[in-house]
């Protein structure tokens, strides 16, 4: 088991903690401006497309406001979506997760195989 979790450390996978066991805004506005927003320019840049885009996120207490959330230069951000929104966009919840989730799973999994 353990040489199972030594292979673990090389996952692209971040891992934070607090007390509470909760997210909280330090940790997601670590998580952004430490790991999202340089992959995210990264994806960009090697896609020759232009260093601009969006995070959309709900309206937990973990989330910052908006108006501190946002790369340096100001072109990634963060934008809420409308509060109570949710029950609204289920079925997108639904479909538009599990398939990412999904896809996800298959370019890690293949990434891997092929190291």
């Amino acid at each position: 088991c353990s040489s199972d979790l030594s292979r673990a450390v090389n996952l692209p996978v971040q891992y934070f903690s607090q007390k509470k066991g909760w997210m909280d805004q330090r940790i997601f506005k670590e998580w952004f401006e430490k790991h999202f927003v340089p992959q995210v320019e990264n994806h960009l840049m090697s896609k020759n497309l232009p260093l601009k885009a969006v995070l959309l996120v709900d309206n937990a207490p973990s989330h910052p406001a908006e108006n501190v959330m946002k790369s340096v230069d100001g072109n990634i951000v963060l934008k809420f979506l409308p509060p109570n929104v949710t029950p609204l966009i289920q079925p997108m919840d639904q479909g538009v997760i599990a398939a990412t989730k999904k896809n996800y799973r298959s370019h890690l999994l293949e990434r891997r195989i092929n190291e």
